[in-house]
């Protein structure tokens, strides 16, 4: 718990700063975390070398009318009607179906953490099979043909017999902030060909003109709640990647 105060204090005091201290501070707070925790970081950098990237490609769910590239996810509070098996789901609100897919939010958050683990050890360390094996879970999520995600999420907290996928589903979407951000410290710190770099800052592109455009991500715009400002959030990082200027303004 004191880690928790002792990082809101950090965030809290550089927020207040002036410009001109905050580059000083955010580089005394990189030598406070490289002093405190690399050994963490490195150690567990280690064991994600391990593993293979997992697109969502590798399952499927019949339910979902998108295709194999599609991300799907299901509504959490919607269960099938007991009294009537094959209508539309019902809801119950604050449980959780256990039975609902979530394959692909799984394999999402996963890479997210990965990729974000391998980028920090690559920074520390500077050892460059951290960067490799970062790219590869990137290019296989957003580069490769047969394995990418597409750039949108038109099918993500379907409800069955309802809907195909609502805007609400585009909170799912955050695991990809931390990506978004790795990439553009592999690119500064040379971690990443121009050719790779610029396939997955194409992807955001399409990624953000999606969420700025379609019905479900202007639906989870204005929202005023937790999905509001999951949008932004995730509106502010991709639009700083792919330097969309208009949008950071927004």
């Amino acid at each position: 718990m004191k880690s928790y105060f002792f990082i809101l204090t950090i965030v809290t005091y550089l927020t207040a700063c002036s410009n001109s201290n905050k580059d000083v501070i955010h580089n005394d707070i990189y030598k406070l975390v490289v002093t405190v925790d690399s050994v963490r970081i490195i150690e567990e950098a280690n064991e994600y070398l391990k593993l293979e990237p997992v697109p969502i490609t590798n399952f499927t769910c019949e339910r979902s009318l998108g295709t194999k590239n599609d991300f799907y996810s299901e509504g959490d509070y919607w269960w099938p009607n007991p009294d009537f098996p094959d209508s539309p789901y019902v809801k119950k609100d604050g449980l959780t179906n256990p039975e609902n897919f979530k394959d692909h939010r799984i394999a999402m958050r996963n890479m997210s953490i990965y990729v974000a683990s391998l980028t920090a050890a690559f920074k520390i360390s500077k050892d460059r099979r951290y960067a490799e094996h970062a790219v590869k879970h990137l290019k296989t999520w957003f580069v490769d043909e047969e394995t990418k995600m597409n750039p949108s999420m038109n099918f993500a907290q379907a409800i069955k017999g309802i809907c195909s996928g609502r805007g609400v589903g585009l909170i799912d979407g955050i695991h990809l902030v931390e990506p978004a951000r790795a990439v553009s410290v592999l690119k500064t710190l040379g971690g990443i060909d121009d050719r790779d770099f610029t396939a997955i800052k194409k992807w955001f592109t399409q990624f953000l003109e999606w969420m700025t455009t379609h019905e479900y991500g202007i639906d989870e715009r204005e929202r005023k709640n937790n999905h509001g400002s999951a949008w932004v959030m995730q509106a502010a990082e991709y639009a700083r990647l792919t330097e969309n200027e208009q949008q950071l303004k927004y």
